[in-house]
């Protein structure tokens, strides 16, 4: 969510924006410029189009300028990435993020890519790693790490980490976002 709020609120400085979203029943204005619509009712034709995460959804948007803000890398491009080739532009978390993107779906070309910088870069911190005085994070015995995305079953997990103290009387429980 940050991310698109991120991304339409700056776009929003210069153009007129419309999100469309699930979980909205209708229109809201959140500034001058920037117009939150539900799925039922809403513009189809910009300037510009950004779609989050996958490309299968472009019909019925029109538009001259396609953005793809990727906010992972199993992004839906349609059979054999065949929707990557109109893209204008990908908005990625990191450089990391763009590697691991353009690897995955090699019709998404890096010089479309720009970094947002809403990620981290692992490689920055291996390399801070290496110098002396810099240590890795270490272990905890008991640690459960877990990514946040309520997709990846965060509410079963927060559900059952009671059942988990229970077992391991000094674990704990940090919850962290993966890119």
């Amino acid at each position: 969510e940050l991310y698109l709020h991120t991304l339409a609120k700056g776009l929003s400085k210069e153009h007129v924006v419309h999100v469309v979203t699930p979980d909205l029943d209708s229109m809201e204005v959140r500034g001058p410029c920037l117009f939150y619509w539900p799925p039922e009712i809403h513009p189809t034709h910009a300037d510009a189009v950004v779609m989050i995460h996958n490309l299968v959804h472009i019909d019925p948007y029109t538009a001259d300028l396609l953005v793809l803000a990727s906010n992972g890398i199993g992004a839906d491009l349609g059979p054999d990435d065949e929707f990557a080739t109109g893209v204008d532009a990908v908005a990625c978390f990191s450089q990391c993020h763009v590697n691991l993107l353009t690897h995955q779906h090699p019709k998404i070309k890096r010089d479309k890519c720009f970094v947002t910088g809403l990620g981290v870069d692992v490689e920055d911190y291996t390399s801070k790693w290496n110098n002396p005085g810099m240590t890795a994070p270490y272990k905890v015995p008991g640690r459960f790490l877990y990514a946040n995305a309520p997709e990846r079953g965060l509410w079963n997990t927060l559900k059952i980490f009671e059942q988990i103290q229970k077992e391991v009387s000094t674990a704990s429980l940090h919850i962290t976002y993966d890119w």
